[in-house]
C-alpha cells in the first residue's frame, strides 16, 4: 500500500484528531526548504519532502533547530487546535485552528504541500515553488465526491480504476470484473478500521487491525523508506558514473596505445632525414613532397616536405622529431599505465557497488562522484540526479566554455539571482523541462557555487539556455536573460 493512498491518510487524521484536538502550536519551522515541523504541547509532527513526496514522522526525539533554521506559518503560534479531518476519498487532510486559520495537508505524490487558509481563502503555503496551489480553493478539497458514489456509475474494475486513482490497488483485489456497490463498500469499510501498519518485502505498508501504533508505524517508514530511496538513488547514480568513467578510461588507453603503436612501428624520422640528405640535388626548392630513391633498401619512397623550408631544413625537421620520440614513446606507456591503474581501481568500486546492500557500503564509494583524477581535466563540475547531468563552471573561463562549447538551446541555464556565482546548466531534450527534484538540485547547486552559499535561502534564476545572450565586450561570464523564472532554495553540494 502506498504510503500517500486515501486510506493512510484517513488513519493518520483520524490518529491526530485523538492526540491533537485541543492542543496549542507552541513553534513551527524548517531547517531546509525540504522540511517543516510542528511542535504542540501533545506531539510534534515533521514533514518531510523527498524527492517531492511527503513523508511523516511523528514525536521525534532528535528534533531541533538548526542554526539557519526559518519560521513557518507564525500566524498559527499559540493558537489551538478545534479538530483534524480527512477529506473523503482524498489525498488530504486539514487541521482547524479556533482564529479561524485552516491548515491543508495536500499529499499528492511529488505535488504535495502544505496549504494555509484563512476563512477558506489562501493566504500561504510551505512550497512555494508549486505556483498553481495558490489558485486552489478550500473547498476544493472538502467537497469533491468521487464518481462511483454517482447514481450512474458503471461498477467494472476499468471505470473503478480510471475514475478513482486515490484508492489503493488492495481494493481492486478479489473484486470481479463487474461488482456493486455494495461489494466495494464493504472492502472500503476494512480500510477505514486501520490502527496499525506492518511493511512488506517491497518495503510498502500493510494495514493491521490488532494494535495501536499507527504513529510509530508511519514515523519507522518514513525513516526506512528515505533511506532506502537515498541508497537506490545514489547506487544508480554511482554506477552511471563508474560506468562513464570506465568507458572514457577504456577508449583513453586504447587511443593511447594505438598513437604508441604507430609511434614505435612507423618510419623513423632520422632514416628519413638521411634520405633528404642524400638526394639533395633531386628535391627542388618549394616541394611538398618528393619521390626519391631509398639508401637503405635500395627503393623509391614518397617524403612528404614543407614547402616553405629547403631540403636541408626539412631534413633538419625531420632529426628534430625523431630525437623527441623516445620521450614520446616514455609519456605514452606512462600514461597507458596510469590509467590502467585507474581503470582496474574503478573496475574493483564497480564490483564493490554491485555487491552492496546498503547505505554503509556505499561509503568506501562515496568519493567516485565527489572527486576522480577526471574532476581537473573537466572544464565544469559534473553532476547527476535522476539520469540528468547538471554542469556547473568553475570560474569565468569555465562559465564562458559552458555556454559556448557544452551547451544546447534546449538545456536549462541556472545562476544565483543577482550575484556573481556558476553558470549551471542542466542538459535536457528538446523543450522540455526537468523533474522538479532535478531543478531543485541544480537551483541548490546555483545557489551553493555563489555568493549565497552561507544564506538560508537563496534566490536562483532559471530559463532555457537559447534565452541566454553573451553580452558584447562584456567580461568573461556576463550574459543577458530573457524569460527567467526563478525559485527559492537552500544552498547545497547534496
Amino acid at each position: 500500500m502506498n504510503h500517500l493512498n486515501c486510506f493512510v491518510i484517513e488513519a493518520i487524521a483520524k490518529q491526530l484528531q485523538i492526540r491533537a484536538k485541543g492542543s496549542v502550536l507552541l513553534d513551527c519551522f524548517s531547517n531546509s526548504p525540504d522540511e517543516i515541523t510542528f511542535i504542540f504541547d501533545s506531539l510534534s509532527i515533521k514533514c518531510l519532502f523527498f524527492q517531492a513526496e511527503i513523508y511523516f514522522s511523528f514525536d521525534d526525539a532528535d528534533i531541533s533547530k538548526s542554526r539557519l533554521f526559518k519560521p513557518q506559518f507564525t500566524e498559527l503560534i499559540e493558537n489551538r487546535v478545534l479538530s483534524i479531518e480527512a477529506h473523503q476519498f482524498e489525498r488530504s487532510f486539514q487541521m482547524v485552528f479556533e482564529s479561524g486559520f485552516t491548515l491543508i495537508f495536500k499529499c499528492h505524490g511529488r505535488k504535495s504541500n502544505i496549504l494555509l487558509f484563512e476563512q477558506s481563502n489562501f493566504t500561504d503555503m510551505f512550497r512555494k515553488n508549486l505556483e498553481n496551489d495558490s489558485l486552489l480553493m478550500h473547498g476544493s478539497f472538502k467537497h469533491r465526491m468521487p464518481e462511483f458514489l454517482g447514481n450512474d456509475f458503471d461498477f467494472t474494475i476499468e471505470n473503478l480504476k480510471k475514475s478513482s486513482p486515490f484508492l489503493p490497488e488492495e481494493i481492486f483485489e478479489n473484486l470481479k470484473s463487474s461488482f456493486s456497490i455494495n461489494e466495494l463498500q464493504e472492502k472500503i469499510s476494512a480500510f477505514r478500521n486501520i490502527s496499525a501498519f506492518d511493511r512488506n518485502s517491497e518495503g510498502e505498508l500493510v494495514p493491521a487491525y490488532n494494535r495501536e501504533s499507527l504513529f510509530e508505524d508511519i514515523s519507522k517508514f518514513s525513516r526506512q523508506s528515505i533511506k532506502s530511496k537515498r541508497y537506490v538513488g545514489l547506487t544508480t547514480e554511482l554506477g552511471d558514473d563508474l560506468l562513464k568513467k570506465i568507458n572514457e578510461k577504456k577508449l583513453f588507453i586504447e587511443s593511447n596505445k594505438t598513437a604508441l603503436y604507430n609511434l614505435e612501428n612507423k618510419r623513423s624520422d632520422e632514416e628519413l632525414g638521411n634520405i633528404i640528405l642524400a638526394n639533395l640535388h633531386l628535391i627542388p626548392s618549394g616541394s611538398k613532397k618528393a619521390i626519391v630513391l631509398d639508401i637503405y633498401n635500395n627503393q623509391n619512397i614518397e617524403i612528404k616536405l614543407d614547402d616553405q623550408l629547403s631540403a636541408v631544413d626539412n631534413a633538419s625537421k625531420y632529426f628534430k622529431k625523431a630525437k623527441g620520440v623516445p620521450h614520446t614513446i616514455r609519456l605514452l606507456k606512462q600514461k597507458i599505465e596510469q590509467a590502467q591503474n585507474i581503470l582496474q581501481d574503478l573496475e574493483t568500486k564497480y564490483a564493490l557497488l554491485i555487491q552492496s546492500k546498503e547505505w554503509k557500503d556505499l561509503k568506501p564509494l562515496m568519493k567516485v562522484i565527489s572527486k576522480t583524477e577526471q574532476e581537473t581535466e573537466l572544464p565544469y563540475r559534473r553532476f547527476n540526479e535522476q539520469g540528468f547531468e547538471i554542469l556547473v563552471g568553475k570560474n569565468a573561463d569555465s562559465n564562458e566554455k559552458i555556454l559556448n562549447y557544452y551547451s544546447d538551446k534546449d538545456d536549462i541555464w541556472l545562476h544565483a539571482k543577482d550575484v556573481s556565482g556558476s553558470h549551471v546548466l542542466i542538459k535536457c531534450a528538446k523543450n522540455k523541462k526537468p523533474p522538479e527534484p532535478v531543478l531543485q538540485r541544480a537551483a541548490a547547486l546555483a545557489a551553493y557555487y555563489s555568493k549565497n552559499r552561507n544564506q538560508n535561502l537563496a534566490t536562483v534564476t532559471y530559463t532555457f539556455r537559447k534565452y541566454v545572450r553573451k553580452i558584447k565586450g562584456a567580461e568573461k561570464g556576463k550574459v543577458s536573460v530573457s524569460q527567467e523564472e526563478t525559485i527559492l532554495v537552500k544552498p547545497s553540494l547534496n
